[in-house]
């Protein structure tokens, strides 16, 4: 991982995806309808891109409930392949952790917040991992 990487696009989408909980998969994604393309341009002006909400399928990250109201992230293509490389940044970290077995995405995203900068995870329910003087010695 190059510096470079955290201060442009993948940096801000790492951040993202520590605000968001998770790692969106493909099926997460799903496009505007023709009124909500509609409602966004004339909120944020036009794009080109197409665009998309993201409503997590898997019940572990589908936290929308009456009861906590919550933003909803919209996000361009661009946005989207800058999420794939901010998880690019995550997957690295955890190739580098020897002896130590990631059964999921989750666990990943709590190795690597334990490994990245609190910048990274502040703001987050990450924050306090990164804060503890508990680090993950084996995950097997």
């Amino acid at each position: 991982m190059h510096p470079f990487d955290l201060l442009f696009g993948a940096g801000p989408a790492l951040m993202q995806i520590f605000k968001m909980g998770y790692y969106p998969q493909e099926s997460d994604y799903k496009e505007l309808t023709p009124d909500q393309y509609a409602a966004y341009y004339s909120r944020y002006g036009h794009t080109d891109e197409k665009i998309f909400i993201v409503i997590p399928e898997s019940s572990s990250h589908n936290t929308l409930s009456p009861q906590s109201p919550r933003e909803i992230t919209v996000v361009t293509e661009g946005d989207i392949n800058d999420l794939k490389r901010g998880w690019q940044i995550v997957e690295d970290l955890c190739s580098k952790a020897k002896d130590i077995h990631f059964e999921n995405n989750d666990q990943k995203l709590l190795y690597a917040a334990t490994m990245l900068p609190l910048t990274f995870t502040e703001g987050t329910k990450f924050e306090e991992i990164k804060k503890s003087k508990l680090k993950i010695a084996s995950m097997k």
